[in-house]
């Protein structure tokens, strides 16, 4: 299915006007919505689409591990990069050995610190 340009237009204002906190959400939905398709593309036996999905999920996961600050924590830094490579790890399991289970625990993780970003976004408009 062909984006249109109108579409693909809208979704690049959105990623050039977003704050850091928004593109942090937008980064974890993004994941999310790849995991979620390779997930039923595993279902299917569609290994292709699988591999790809899964790639596009771990592709993000890179960009959040190289966008971590530890000048602003680095304690919280280190323990995301720890948490974001063994995510990228299980994906790796999951796309070759086709495990259904690796790829909702990633999803289980990924929405919920996707979750605990909302929150947090809120709480720093107040």
């Amino acid at each position: 299915m062909a984006e249109s340009a109108a579409t693909i237009e809208y979704q690049q204002n959105q990623v050039l006007t977003a704050s850091r906190s928004q593109l942090l959400l937008l980064a974890y939905d993004g994941a999310l919505r790849f995991l979620h398709l390779a997930r039923a593309h595993m279902g299917a036996r569609e290994l292709e689409r699988q591999h790809h999905n899964i790639v596009r999920a771990q592709a993000i996961l890179l960009e959040l591990i190289g966008s971590l600050d530890p000048t602003v924590d680095e304690t919280m830094a280190a323990s995301l990069r720890t948490l974001y490579e063994y995510l990228y790890d299980r994906l790796t399991h999951a796309n070759v050995n086709d495990d259904n289970g690796a790829l909702a625990e990633v999803i289980a993780h990924l929405a919920h610190l996707r979750e605990a970003w909302a929150q947090a976004a809120v709480a720093w408009k107040q």
